[in-house]
């Protein structure tokens, strides 16, 4: 219970109650002692001493804070007025004594009480309190303002304050306020008030400018979004409103704003923004255009100009950008201007005009590091190397660690191949990092077994590009190649097989993959693994290849590689428009393609050049490859034993064996191409001059050891087999070559040579052979105009000229000169191109062949004829030129005289066969006789002569003289071809007189004479004779010469002759029968009356009555035998016509009965009769027996025209054609007369 009054205290004790009371804790004990202490102080009616009062100051704003928030109602405000009684100077005493005063109504004291405390402007309770009082306006206003300053306020007040018409001066106090300490929160919130009161664009400027100090760029873009442009009349607010729209990238918003703006005020600072909006809605044109157009109007407006740049720097227009910076004065550059500039002039390879202006940036800015780069980076790309260096070294002065620099100077030491500075320099973390460049610097410095340690210490350098290409630049011997085998056999790296490509090439035992990917050689990162291939097409003659990897090789990088190909081309083509260096880290490549061009002079003065006191190995081989191709042989066999010595590289084995062998050192060629199959490095074998030199050398024993050695190690390409096809043709082994030859073919990589060579074993083994359909085939694997002339040659051979000129025309078209096709101008003369030809043959000494067939195509028998004038006889071109003629010409007079001449006075053997043949065609039988009778008398053993004269004399039925012709050619042969010749002649003459007895004679006088085709005469004799058993003793004891199909055909022939001559002793016993009865028997008297089987009957049907001949027909032979017949006939039958000549009649009297003579010989008259006959007006044998008919006044009936005129049934059948011509054609003239 609260303590009653009890008189007078002294101050001792009210202080001794304030120590208690704020002692006490929260709840019902403070509550409690609140009573008392009110008692002791209002009982106290003394003053407290200020050092009192200050003492227990901070005792009494506790207390005051207790007392409003503990105790409610009256007791609270006593208590808070008698502590403000004791304690006046307390600001909380006297600031909620105050409150509480103006909420029980008394503000005008209370405000005063407030006022003394100098934190009423930081409490909210009071300003709640205020605003809900009856404050006046002025006084409102003078809180708003105070409590601002403190970063206070209440809405209410805030309101109030709004309400009563504050203009924006008034309220921009208010702002001030708030933003001199900074008061953003509060400032916030008064702006919300005064905005939701006026929308005044000051004020949202306020609140946007206010959210951008903020930080709070979303809620700056959604106030500025939504903002009404056309509300702002300030060119200030615009100038603002522009500003902040540009800071949250409303550009189109901005572009409007400034738009608007400008159509009210001209502002440069609108058309800077909207230069700014343009930009950062990316229309860099617009925005450049518009700095333009503020510089027109300003031209010293450098702030524009500067920005103006940096637009045309990001639009790329670096030459623009460059000229605009240079207008602006280097003290207004900034150093990022500066910056911009050099960067700009660099980009537009203005690299000396940016070298000076970064003197200028360190003149003004020093030299830091970025300046310094961008100093190097000029520098480099001017490729001042020098001054690079020293740059780099300023840099790394101010900071040791600078990557940019150190990277160059790395790269410096090693690009310039200086590996000890390069080594030295680096620091240990960069050669943990960089172990592949450290084995290069390694091996460039000769340390070539340090730099195997870093490789098994670090085996992903094996996986390196760097590391291949310095294996292959640096490593030249066999024992290194062992060492780097050795370690790569126990990796298990990616890189190992590129590194087994590399040394693979290093021992000459690499070749390219028959499909390049160039790019994705690019992509390996490796100059080496590219370098290889375009080494290996270039070895292989695969020249279109090489040139396909230029497009994807770049300049920087592959330069050399580059100027390798483009080098080769122009040598390859003889129109050099420069020269390259050679280089000793990409194995003379200069050098070698001198060498394989042929010019070795030259080879050798670029090699001399680097010649040095301890030479490597390719170097030496390229020297001896020179002294080979200059025939110094011995000197090139020392030489390369000194590279194969150090390494045992294949190529380096191949030229020892070559120069060795045209040395006479067989034995070392041949231990060296066991080295190189040992070691499967035959695709280093350089073939084709292997080849030469062995044709050359000839050593027969040496070349089949060679391809024995290659077949033992399985190695059967084109060239062996080419050097094995030679063999066998030396040995005269024609079949076997021919076996090898087509596997040649079969390959498809021909040269002419080889074509030509399997065309003359088809010659020796197939002389009938098909050559061109061969040569067909060639042609659609080969695309050569060569081919073309060999099917046009082949077609030439056989006549078919048109088809000759088609191939020769594809081969012209096809890029072969004409000229040099041997058969083209006689070809264009057969053809009728004569026009072409006598272009082609003018003024060149003709041969007399050419010249008359030139001459017989245009009909110019005049110049025929002056050629035949003085005509010489000298090589065999003039001996096929009157044989032309004789065959071409014969029927023009004045040639036949001249050519008869030409035979008179000289007795050539070939003309006297021309002439004689032509005479025999015209019928000029005597004239033939004498001319062939003398070629006989004096060319007995010409088996042509021999034939042609024994035909005549049997034409003329003397068939016993041409046996004897025959028989005297045969005794006067001088070899056994001769003789062979005529043995078959006469055999074959025989065979086609029937005389089937003689033929057999002949072949047992001597059968090692008889030929394939005498045999199969002479079986067929045999057969023809019945003779069956001697007819198989021959075929199967010459099945050698007989092949299995003639074999075949003979042995069914046999049989048939078996068969038929069965059905022949039938036919001729019908034959017999008929004739004595004297008419054709049916099939019933057949079988009854001759007794003949009635299963053979449709065999002898069909022979008699069946409409084909039985063996070859023979015209001559059958007109011969039709006269005799028909005469017999005639005389031992009463036949009137011919058609009612029978079979029987015929058989009954030939000379020798012979059912198949006779069955042919009724054929032959029913096809003569039955013909249509052109009338042979112009041949006077048939015109003298016309003659002779119409004076004796022969009847035109066949039969007796041949019986009266003593000839054979087909010259009867002329006479009568020619005589109902001549009748016809009087007739017509009558008519018409």
């Amino acid at each position: 219970m609260a303590e009653q009054p009890s008189g007078k205290i002294g101050s001792r004790k009210v202080l001794t109650a304030i120590e208690k009371i704020s002692e006490a804790p929260v709840g019902r004990e403070f509550q409690e002692l609140c009573g008392t202490f009110l008692s002791i102080i209002s009982r106290f009616d003394g003053t407290l001493s200020a050092k009192d009062q200050m003492k227990y100051d901070q005792y009494i704003s506790g207390l005051v804070e207790r007392t409003r928030t503990e105790i409610d109602g009256d007791l609270s405000r006593t208590i808070l007025r008698e502590i403000y009684r004791l304690f006046p100077g307390n600001r909380y005493a006297a600031l909620y004594s105050g409150i509480e005063l103006i909420k029980s109504g008394n503000l005008e004291e209370g405000l005063k009480m407030v006022e003394t405390s100098d934190i009423w402007d930081q409490s909210r309770e009071f300003l709640e309190v205020v605003s809900q009082s009856e404050i006046s306006d002025e006084k409102v206003k003078d809180i708003v303002i105070k409590s601002a300053y403190k970063g206070n306020g209440n809405p209410q007040l805030w309101m109030r304050f709004m309400s009563s018409g504050r203009d924006r001066s008034e309220v921009a106090s208010v702002i001030d306020a708030f933003n001199r300490n900074n008061y953003y929160s509060g400032l916030e919130n008064f702006l919300d008030v005064v905005i939701g009161y006026d929308l005044d664009p000051f004020y949202l400027l306020k609140k946007a400018e206010l959210l951008k100090k903020m930080d709070r760029n979303d809620d700056l873009l959604a106030l500025i979004r939504d903002l009404n442009i056309f509300s702002i009349k300030e060119v200030d607010q615009i100038e603002a409103f522009s500003d902040l729209m540009l800071q949250v990238g409303l550009f189109n918003k901005n572009l409007e704003l400034c738009r608007y703006g400008l159509e009210i005020y001209e502002d440069v600072h609108l058309i800077v923004n909207l230069s700014e909006s343009y930009a950062g809605m990316g229309d860099l044109h617009n925005a450049i255009e518009t700095c333009m157009e503020i510089l027109e109007k300003y031209p010293e407006n450098y702030a524009s100009m500067i920005r103006c740049a940096r637009l045309q720097f990001e639009a790329g227009k670096y030459k623009d950008c460059a000229f605009t910076f240079s207008a602006v004065p280097r003290s207004k550059l900034s150093e990022s201007d500066f910056t911009v500039m050099i960067k700009s002039k660099s980009y537009s390879s203005m690299y000396n005009e940016a070298l000076s202006d970064v003197a200028d940036l360190m003149s003004f800015y020093g030299k830091t590091p970025e300046n310094l780069h961008l100093k190097m980076d000029l520098e480099m790309k001017l490729h001042l190397e020098s001054d690079c260096y020293y740059t780099a070294g300023e840099i790394l002065e101010l900071n040791p660690d600078d990557t940019a620099a150190r990277e160059f100077y790395r790269s410096y030491f090693f690009g310039n191949q200086e590996y000890e500075k390069y080594l030295k320099f680096l620091n240990d973390d960069e050669k943990s990092t960089l172990m592949p460049q450290v084995y290069v610097a390694l091996a460039g410095t000769g340390k070539f077994q340090d730099s195997i340690e870093v490789l098994k210490k670090n085996p992903a350098c094996l996986e390196s590009p760097m590391v291949w290409d310095s294996i292959f630049f640096k490593v030249r011997t066999s024992e290194q190649i062992k060492k780097i085998e050795e370690l790569i056999e126990i990796s298990n790296t990616n890189g190992i097989e590129k590194i087994r490509m590399i040394l693979r090439f290093l021992k000459g035992n690499y070749r390219s993959p028959h499909e390049l990917n160039w790019d994705d050689l690019v992509v390996s990162g490796s100059v080496s693994l590219v370098y290889i291939n375009i080494y290996s097409l270039l070895k292989e003659g695969r020249f279109e290849e090489m040139e396909q990897c230029i497009s994807s090789l770049s300049e920087n990088r592959y330069g050399v590689i580059r100027n390798i190909v483009e080098y080769n081309r122009e040598v390859r083509n003889g129109k050099r428009t420069g020269d390259i260096v050679d280089s000793m880290d990409y194995l003379y490549p200069a050098t070698w393609i001198l060498i394989l061009n042929g010019i070795y002079d030259e080879a050798y003065a670029k090699l001399n050049k680097l010649e040095t006191n301890h030479p490597d190995p390719f170097y030496t081989y390229y020297e001896s490859l020179i002294m080979e191709g200059k025939g110094n042989y011995e000197d090139a066999r020392k030489n390369i034993s000194h590279a194969v010595e150090k390494l045992e590289n294949f190529m380096f084995l191949d030229l020892l064996a070559r120069v060795s062998l045209r040395c006479g050192k067989l034995g070392d060629a041949i231990s060296a191409y066991e080295i190189i199959f040992k070691n499967r490095g035959q695709d280093s074998i350089d073939f084709p001059s292997l080849y030469r030199i062995l044709s050359e050398i000839k050593d027969h024993e040496f070349v089949m050891n060679f391809v024995d050695l290659c077949e033992y190690n399985s190695l059967s390409n084109i060239w062996v087999k080419r050097l094995k096809r030679n063999i066998f043709l030396d040995r005269n082994d024609s079949m076997s070559a021919f076996e090898i030859s087509r596997e040649i073919i079969a390959v498809g990589k021909l040269e002419e040579a080889d074509i030509r060579t399997h065309l003359s074993i088809l010659e020796k083994i197939h002389p009938q052979g098909d050559r061109i359909s061969f040569l067909e085939n060639v042609r659609d694997d080969i695309k050569d105009p060569k081919i073309d002339v060999l099917i046009g040659d082949a077609y030439f051979a056989n006549g078919h000229y048109e088809r000759a000129l088609r191939y020769y025309h594809d081969a012209i078209s096809n890029g072969m000169d004409r000229a040099s096709i041997q058969n083209y101008p006689e070809t264009l003369i057969n053809t009728g191109n004569f026009d072409e030809a006598m272009e082609m043959i003018s003024g060149k000494n003709l041969s007399s062949l050419l010249l008359v067939k030139l001459y017989s195509g245009k009909n110019d028998i005049e110049s025929i004829l002056r050629i035949l004038s003085n005509f010489r006889v000298r090589e065999r071109d003039d001996e096929e030129a009157l044989i032309f003629l004789c065959r071409n010409h014969w029927k023009d007079p004045d040639i036949r005289k001249s050519l008869k001449n030409i035979y008179s006075n000289h007795g050539f053997l070939f003309l006297g066969k021309e002439i004689g043949v032509k005479l025999i065609q015209d019928g000029s039988y005597d004239e033939a006789m004498d001319v062939l009778k003398n070629l006989f008398k004096n060319y007995p053993e010409n088996i042509e002569v021999a034939r042609i004269y024994s035909t005549l004399l049997i034409k003329n039925g003397d068939r016993s003289e041409a046996i004897r012709s025959l028989s005297r050619g045969l005794k006067a042969s001088k070899s056994i071809e001769e003789a062979t010749e005529f043995t078959n002649t006469l055999l074959k003459v025989y065979f086609e007189d029937g005389d089937y007895k003689a033929v057999t004679d002949l072949y047992l006088s001597d059968p090692s004479l008889i030929d394939r085709e005498g045999l199969k005469i002479t079986v067929k004799s045999y057969i023809a004779l019945d003779k069956f058993e001697e007819a198989e003793r021959i075929i199967s004891r010459q099945d050698k010469i007989l092949d299995h199909g003639l074999n075949d055909d003979l042995y069914d022939e046999l049989q048939s002759r078996k068969n038929f001559t069965e059905i022949l002793t039938y036919v001729n016993r019908l034959l017999k029968l008929e004739y004595k009865k004297g008419r054709v028997i049916d099939t019933d008297e057949a079988v009854y009356k001759a007794e003949i089987p009635i299963d053979k009957i449709p065999y002898i049907m069909d022979f008699l009555k069946g409409d084909r001949y039985w063996g070859a027909p023979n015209p001559e032979k059958y007109d011969l035998i039709s006269r005799d017949v028909i005469k017999r006939i005639v005389k031992n039958s009463g036949v009137e016509k011919i058609n009612d000549i029978k079979i029987f009649m015929i058989y009954n009297n030939l000379d020798r009965k012979d059912a198949v003579v006779a069955v042919n010989l009724y054929h032959y008259i029913m096809e003569r009769i039955s013909e249509v006959r052109v009338p042979k007006t112009d041949d006077p044998v048939i015109l003298a027996l016309m003659k002779k008919a119409l004076k004796e006044n022969i009847p035109i009936e066949p039969l007796h025209m041949a019986y009266m005129l003593d000839i054979g049934i087909g010259t009867a059948m002329d006479v009568v054609a020619l005589i109902g011509y001549m009748f016809e054609k009087k007739q017509r003239e009558s008519e018409i007369q």
